[in-house]
């Protein structure tokens, strides 16, 4: 009898930067109650890229970042804010 193997599934690379924010974003979208396909036709996405945003999987481009902090109780500073020199070392050292 042949033994069975499992494969695991490997996640795609995620950058501490991006699950930091895209957290925040997620965090501050349901302190509202707001549903993601709300947010999602507020900023003129799909339902799907704001989940890849969420997780960390997609970078959130620059001015829908902006657009975020006027339909969520946050600023940009708020969505930057706790970012540790670790998550930093993707952008080269720049800190927030």
């Amino acid at each position: 009898m042949g033994s069975t193997q499992s494969v695991a599934h490997v996640a795609p690379h995620v950058s501490p930067i991006d699950a930091h924010i895209g957290g925040f974003v997620c965090e501050a979208r349901r302190s509202v109650l707001m549903p993601e396909v709300e947010l999602a036709s507020r900023l003129k996405v799909s339902v799907t890229t704001l989940l890849a945003w969420e997780c960390g999987a997609e970078r959130i481009p620059a001015d829908c970042l902006l657009a975020i902090t006027d339909h969520l109780p946050c600023s940009l500073d708020d969505l930057f804010n706790g970012l540790t020199d670790g998550a930093n070392q993707d952008l080269g050292g720049v800190v927030f």
